[in-house]
């Protein structure tokens, strides 16, 4: 993972529940192998211009929200960390 999200507020949503998560704990789930789905929630205007991108994050764009997309990505029993700026 490249060190996009470092500052980047994040949160994750398991089991119906909403916590922060640190940039750093999300590197130590991926290079551990666990299953987490990055979402890049930026608005498309500022996800467009921004040269910056967490490593295979999904962008769900809360302009245009395709939420029959994002359930094809990401996997209904892992967990989901999305992140916006």
């Amino acid at each position: 993972m490249s060190g996009s999200l470092r500052g980047a507020e994040t949160r994750t949503t398991r089991a119906g529940r909403d916590r922060r998560v640190s940039p750093e704990e999300i590197r130590r789930h991926l290079e551990g192998g666990k299953d987490i789905a990055l979402v890049d929630a930026r608005h498309g205007i500022d996800f467009a211009g921004s040269p910056v991108q967490a490593s295979g994050a999904v962008h769900f764009d809360i302009d245009d929200p395709d939420v029959e997309s994002l359930r094809v990505q990401v996997n209904p029993n892992g967990e989901v960390v999305a992140y916006c700026t």
